[in-house]
């Protein structure tokens, strides 16, 4: 976590969310779909910098109820935090794709999170879960943080087209390398230049 650490200044990349939601609705398709995920205590405030920018935004947030371990630094004091939560916001008219029973996903993420080398890793079904509602097939899903790569194997399995950014050269390395796994998975004898 602590290689992870410097990236996650909560304030100040809370307080880049405004021109973050702007870019998003401006390149997102008439009917297309932004998904992210935040801290439960900034729920308020993006919901409206979504708004503000012409989101339509979903009032409640979707849940990952996480089913593997998680960390606890002051467990004598606060009950273990096990979800994480996503926005789900859409431009114009957009539709799911079929209708959702639940807002919550439950599923671990330890198998991800050693495939892939990063502690924060989603789950692989989660994002099928997301893509499932939110993307025809051969759709371009773009993940500006996109880490180690979570959520581009799902997205190329669903037979998507994933665009990812990722300012961490070192998880940039590994996005890579975790990348060319996956499509020797596929073809062993494939070769990259």
């Amino acid at each position: 976590i602590a290689d992870v650490a410097a990236e996650h200044d909560v304030e100040a990349n809370i307080e880049q969310m405004p021109l973050f939601l702007a870019q998003a609705f401006r390149v997102l398709k008439p009917k297309g779909f932004c998904v992210f995920f935040y801290d439960m205590d900034h729920h308020e405030k993006l919901q409206q910098a979504a708004a503000d920018v012409g989101f339509k935004v979903q009032r409640w947030p979707l849940v990952w109820h996480k089913t593997s371990v998680c960390q606890n630094m002051s467990a004598q004091f606060n009950y273990t935090k096990n979800y994480e939560i996503a926005i789900v916001c859409r431009r114009g008219s957009a539709q799911l794709l079929r209708a959702q029973s639940s807002s919550v996903w439950s599923g671990g993420n330890d198998t991800e999170s050693k495939a892939l080398g990063h502690p924060f890793a989603k789950p692989f079904a989660l994002w099928e879960w997301i893509y499932s509602a939110t993307c025809l097939r051969g759709t371009t899903v773009l993940d500006p943080f996109v880490g180690c790569g979570s959520s581009v194997i799902p997205a190329i399995r669903a037979g998507l087209r994933p665009v990812g950014v990722e300012s961490n050269t070192k998880h940039f390395a590994t996005l890579q390398l975790n990348l060319q796994n996956f499509y020797k998975s596929l073809d062993p004898n494939c070769t990259f230049t």
